[in-house]
């Protein structure tokens, strides 16, 4: 369904960013893991001050965590992954390192246990069910297995951020949810993942996402990587905001 030249492209760009990072923590992700970190946002880091902590709800394998690390090795991260086959992997590639605490954890608005569903291509998964766009465009994120999580909310679980704090969320479909338990009040940046159309089940789209936080005072400042169908109709995207009162 989609640009096939991109996608090659997308993997030759990460190879030659690995092969040239010169870091044993990402060669070891790639070489033992098949993991790469996600070079697509690198350009997101431009323009913003990077001194602060990261908060990545979402992590999977740790691929945003890892680019960050290789970024900003001194830097503070606290990732959170739900399903326990990725954690694993997740625990593993950042073992030993104090720098980053990991948990395996889902977040929301509530402190509760709940349903994720685990679908074939597991970055897929979530804690929303697939829809029948999501099935159209993504046909290896059926629903394979569903499973119990614990989830926490962010305005209770983290203490201490060191500013100016960075949130990043990737959780398809839960972006809202998130933010709804986050003190978004002590980030500077959010940068997530917000659909056009209803991939999920009951999924808010960018819009309302966009709305919601622009009344918490965050104003959106970028889109990347952008996903077409083959007509041409946007799909989803990741979008950073920035907090206007910091």
């Amino acid at each position: 369904m989609f640009n096939l030249t991109n996608n090659i492209y997308l993997k030759i760009f990460k190879i030659l960013n690995i092969l040239i990072s010169f870091n044993t923590k990402v060669y070891y992700s790639f070489f033992k893991h098949g993991i790469s970190p996600s070079f697509e946002h690198i350009k997101i880091f431009k323009n913003i001050d990077s001194k602060g902590t990261f908060i990545d709800v979402g992590a999977n394998r740790g691929q945003f965590s890892l680019l960050i690390h290789s970024l900003y090795p001194k830097n503070k991260i606290i990732a959170y992954e739900p399903l326990t086959s990725e954690f694993s992997i997740l625990k593993n590639i950042f073992k030993k390192n104090k720098n980053i605490k990991l948990f395996n954890l889902a977040v929301g608005k509530k402190k509760k246990s709940l349903n994720i569903y685990q679908t074939e291509k597991k970055d897929s998964s979530s804690l929303l069910k697939p829809g029948k766009l999501q099935l159209k465009y993504f046909p290896k994120t059926y629903v394979k297995k569903i499973l119990k999580t614990k989830m926490i909310k962010l305005s209770t679980h983290i203490k201490n951020l060191k500013q100016p704090a960075f949130l990043k969320i990737d959780v398809q479909g839960y972006e809202l949810e998130v933010l709804k338990g986050a003190n978004l009040r002590r980030f500077k940046y959010i940068y997530l993942e917000g659909s056009y159309v209803k991939l999920y089940s009951n999924q808010p789209l960018i819009k309302v996402i966009s709305k919601y936080l622009l009344s918490k005072d965050f104003k959106k400042t970028g889109r990347f990587n952008l996903t077409k169908d083959v007509f041409g109709k946007p799909l989803q995207a990741d979008f950073l905001f920035l907090n206007i009162r910091k």
